[in-house]
């Protein structure tokens, strides 16, 4: 096996954790869309997974009352 196939494998691998499960997309003919909900859910387990080593420094009820403060603005 050569490193540019294993590379590859790897990217591969790594890039699909980086979306939400499939039932979280709905695309017809006509448009696409994705739940708000399953984006928000993906994004604090891939950040609880980053932070690993410095949730795991929490008691129980610090990690248990964690909260996600987000903002979201638009352009126009």
């Amino acid at each position: 096996m050569n490193c540019d196939f294993r590379v590859t494998l790897c990217y591969k691998k790594g890039k699909k954790l980086c979306y939400s499960k499939l039932e979280a997309f709905r695309v017809t003919s006509t448009c696409s869309d994705v739940r708000l909900q399953d984006i928000l859910d993906h994004t604090c387990f891939r950040l609880c997974q980053y932070l690993y080593k410095v949730l795991e420094g929490y008691n129980v009820e610090e990690q248990s009352n964690l909260e996600m403060i987000g903002k979201w603005d638009c352009d126009v």
